[in-house]
């Protein structure tokens, strides 16, 4: 089985939505009815990695982590009392950013970081961003799915809740709190009526803002973040567009097994989320199937069908790639960031990047030394300044149109850096 909904991240709007298998309604009894129910708003199931990403908004808002903050993954086994949480993956043994934390898709640095959280303000943020409780759509048989109260988790259920283990969400709910990450905080009620027309007039539904749930720089942060996975080095390559930048997530969650009890060892819920373009998002879209049979793995069956209906639904829209495009990362953004800082022991990097109206330029990067960030990305400015221990606080989005401090002036590390980027219609 599998799922997907097409959600316009700025309005709430539903644009599509769509299970399969599905039904003829013409010929509806030769259809069992389980195939009427309309899994995306009416199932629940446990998303997995895709979790990640409103755990970790939450903790950026805390002010519990920063881009910046390096962990130590424990060799991708993390002990919580008795239980031992496991990365998937092969990863190096070494500490990592809070960029390779989501790129990486590491279980057990989130483990870490909601443990020191702690139970109540995890809960608080992942329900601000509609889990556990119904949207409000206008479609019969929504279900709230489980988010158990804080005073009931233990160390254990914290750790895991925090990757998407243990809670359960609808594929609808999972929309509308990835469009807040999109929108840049706001919390959009999702709707799937526009108007209504009859005799007596046009009766016309406006957008319903429900709330702000995280910070705009921090949503910019996790949008920059997002943007890694589906780069080399990320678990969601194939979820990459040709001339658009795609900031998502991949999950792969285990299934609980109801005659066992804990989990299954085979069967699997993988999934994909994001939204398009990542710098003025016009659509966000998760894409879930139940019990793949070619690869357990969200990031290899999911992301695919997340492109194509993405590349397809721009088309319709009339969305089309911009003439000048940034060339990805050879070495993914992170590993060459992270090689880039280590290299600043020596002084000086040097960095070829796209400027603002795409041509190539050589830089200087001299440890200690604000560089000129006029011009460049927010992401490109997170992934330099980051490692060498600076704060960046970012207002507004596009390209950065001013910094304080200046290029060329000294800075040590924990100094804050203030970007103001220039914001596109």
């Amino acid at each position: 089985m599998a799922m997907a909904i097409v959600m316009d991240p700025n309005t709430g709007e539903i644009l599509a939505m769509s299970n399969a298998p599905s039904f003829n309604p013409n010929v509806y009894w030769k259809f069992s009815q389980s195939s009427y129910r309309n899994r995306v708003v009416a199932d629940c199931y446990e998303p997995g990695s895709t979790m990640k990403v409103f755990s970790l908004s939450t903790a950026l808002d805390l002010g519990v982590t920063k881009p910046g903050k390096v962990y130590d993954c424990g060799g991708g086994v993390f002990r919580v009392g008795p239980h031992a949480i496991h990365d998937s993956g092969h990863h190096g043994k070494g500490p990592v950013s809070l960029w390779n934390v989501l790129v990486q898709s590491r279980n057990t640095c989130t483990a870490k970081i909601a443990l020191e959280m702690g139970a109540q303000p995890l809960w608080d943020g992942l329900n601000s961003f509609g889990f556990g409780r119904k949207t409000g759509i206008e479609l019969p048989g929504e279900s709230h799915c489980s988010l158990r109260r804080a005073n009931k988790w233990y160390d254990v259920d914290l750790a895991t809740i925090a990757f998407g283990q243990g809670v359960s969400v609808t594929t609808l709910q999972l929309a509308t709190a990835l469009s807040a990450v999109a929108n840049g905080g706001v919390w959009m009620k999702p709707q799937i009526i526009r108007e209504m027309r009859g005799n007596s007039g046009v009766r016309r539904f406006a957008p319903q803002a429900q709330g702000r749930v995280i910070k705009p720089e921090n949503a910019l942060i996790m949008r920059d973040m997002m943007i890694g996975v589906t780069h080399k080095g990320g678990t969601g390559t194939r979820a990459a567009i040709p001339g658009f930048e795609v900031a998502g997530k991949t999950g792969t969650a285990q299934k609980p097994d109801p005659i066992a009890g804990g989990y299954s060892k085979d069967k699997r819920v993988a999934s994909f989320m994001g939204f398009v373009p990542a710098d003025n998002p016009r659509l966000a879209i998760v894409v879930v199937v139940d019990e793949p049979q070619s690869s357990p793995y969200g990031g290899v069956v999911a992301a695919p069908a997340f492109a194509r209906i993405a590349e397809a639904t721009l088309a319709y829209l009339g969305v089309y790639p911009k003439q000048h495009v940034a060339k990805k990362p050879k070495d993914g953004m992170v590993a060459q960031a992270e090689k880039q800082s280590s290299s600043a022991e020596e002084g000086v990097i040097l960095d070829e990047a796209a400027s603002a109206d795409g041509v190539s330029r050589t830089t200087k990067w001299v440890k200690g030394m604000m560089p000129d960030l006029i011009g460049r990305s927010a992401r490109e400015a997170i992934q330099r300044l980051t490692p060498n221990g600076y704060e960046v606080v970012l207002k507004g989005s596009g390209r950065i149109k001013s910094q304080s401090p200046k290029a060329g002036t000294q800075r040590r590390p924990g100094a804050i850096i203030n970007l103001v980027l220039e914001d596109r219609s």
